[in-house]
């Protein structure tokens, strides 16, 4: 067969739909680096130079896809032309892509001639997150000629600021932690449109001011595995101490999943002088109150067997003697009206804090309070985390440096992202300036950022950051 040269308008096409990728590692290993490669003929035909026979494979995959050995199932033509396909698909949305970011960047920030600077924030992929869209923290930008504010958004803040009602979270996670939170993610997007490659080599964040906020946070830790009869358990998810806190609440029998009842006022309420993490409210005598005999459950709780009877210890210490259904009697007339073992509180809590005492704020809520335990497995403990860089919770005129490798060739668009770490809850102004190798400097628009931080993981954050972060502050 004799070969002929690709005409070049046919060798322009292919070069130019697939970049340079080849066609086998796109489909193959999603690799979608340029390569050293060469314009196969996939009919093997060297003298066929129709477009629809061609296509762009790295070096390896064409001497591989040309061989003729028997020791392995050689890739067919259907098989490469399908890639190719797929390949041209990728090519064709990026570039698509990179026009559309082009025409943003272009008209976003710039501070130094032909090159733009863009920050926006990312959220994490939170898929598979099971405990409810209210109980995830999203992060949401409003940008204007100004600046950049960035703000912590997640339904059950909004709902708790609101007064409620609130209802038990469920802390059985790997985190320990009843949101499916993390820190911030700067996404940093650059346009060289100058001659010349850029290589920038550090971001220099100058923070303006951080400091804490100090907003209350109460939450209900759900009795996932019942090993808290009797009780409600409060949880501090803020960085300020709660003081000053009445729970006043009315008991309803059974597991009320959505009470419509929250009117005041409350038959029963309980003073609980301060909350600095956690509290059990010990709810038990309104179960007695309204016909639970605590006293003949206790008793018949800790009956013995003896073959078909049961041995009961009675109170003055004598023993008595029961079948299993005298038994069964006997326990379900101490229930009193909870026969399902479980009665639901309904009321509200009512709190202040030290930087505010005369301002008193209150929510309502409703929860699951059991008569029995169970005995179930424990809660595992938390693992540590990864960031990138940290933010000092209270300062001001200080600096983070974060060391980068970014090239940007004349033209082309590239992107990186920033994990910031803060201790706790915490707001923070600052700049973000990026350096090349020659010294030129790309300086963000102002922004503004708040974090939130859940107070159940306050205190392993500051022993992970602590331990990481003591280099990381520059002052000016």
């Amino acid at each position: 067969m004799t070969r002929k040269s690709i005409p070049s308008d046919i060798e322009t096409a292919v070069l130019s739909k697939s970049k340079r990728r080849c066609a086998l590692c796109l489909y193959l290993n999603e690799d979608t680096h340029e390569k050293c490669g060469q314009i196969a003929h996939l009919d093997q035909d060297p003298s066929n130079c129709a477009e629809d026979n061609l296509a762009f494979l790295c070096m390896e995959h064409h001497s591989m896809y040309d061989s003729t050995t028997s020791q392995h199932k050689n890739y067919t033509i259907s098989e490469v032309k399908a890639a190719r396909a797929k390949l041209y698909e990728v090519v064709g949305f990026q570039k698509s892509m990179a026009t559309i970011e082009k025409q943003r960047l272009e008209s976003s920030h710039s501070t130094a001639l032909d090159v733009y600077i863009d920050v926006s924030v990312l959220n994490e992929d939170t898929s598979s997150w099971n405990r409810g869209e209210n109980t995830i923290l999203r992060y949401s930008l409003d940008r204007n000629e100004l600046g950049i504010k960035i703000e912590g958004n997640m339904d059950y803040l909004t709902l708790f600021n609101g007064g409620g009602p609130i209802a038990p979270l469920d802390y059985i996670s790997t985190a320990g932690c009843p949101f499916r939170w993390d820190f911030p993610i700067l996404d940093f997007k650059i346009l060289n449109n100058t001659q010349a490659p850029l290589y920038l080599t550090e971001v220099v964040l100058d923070i303006e001011q951080s400091h804490a906020n100090p907003a209350p946070l109460l939450t209900i830790k759900k009795d996932t595995h019942r090993r808290n009869a009797g009780y409600l358990l409060l949880v501090n998810e803020s960085s300020c101490e709660l003081i000053n806190l009445i729970v006043s609440f009315d008991l309803l029998a059974g597991k009320v999943e959505k009470p419509a009842d929250f009117v005041p006022p409350f038959r029963y309420s309980i003073p609980l002088q301060t909350l600095n993490d956690n509290a059990k409210v010990d709810v038990m005598f309104a179960f007695r109150d309204a016909g639970v005999d605590i006293d003949s459950l206790i008793l018949l709780s800790s009956a013995t067997l003896d073959q078909n009877n049961y041995i009961v210890r009675k109170a003055d210490g004598s023993e008595e003697w029961m079948t299993e259904a005298e038994f069964e009697e006997q326990y379900r007339k101490g229930l009193g009206p909870f026969q399902d073992e479980v009665g639901t509180l309904v009321g509200k809590i009512s709190f202040t804090t030290l930087s505010s005492e005369d301002h008193i704020r209150q929510v309502y809520f409703h929860a699951p309070v059991y008569l029995a335990n169970e005995n179930r497995a424990g809660i595992p403990k938390p693992p540590t985390f990864a960031y990138d860089s940290v933010l000092d919770v209270q300062n001001t005129d200080y600096q983070r440096r974060i060391q980068i490798s970014q090239l940007l060739p004349p033209g082309e668009t590239d992107r990186f992202t920033l994990k910031v770490a803060v201790a706790q809850s915490s707001s923070h102004r600052f700049r973000a300036t990026l350096y090349d190798i020659t010294g030129l400097a790309l300086q963000s628009l102002p922004i503004e950022m708040n974090c939130f931080v859940p107070g159940s993981r306050k205190k392993r954050l500051e022993a992970v950051i602590a331990s990481k972060s003591s280099n990381l502050s520059v002052e000016k």
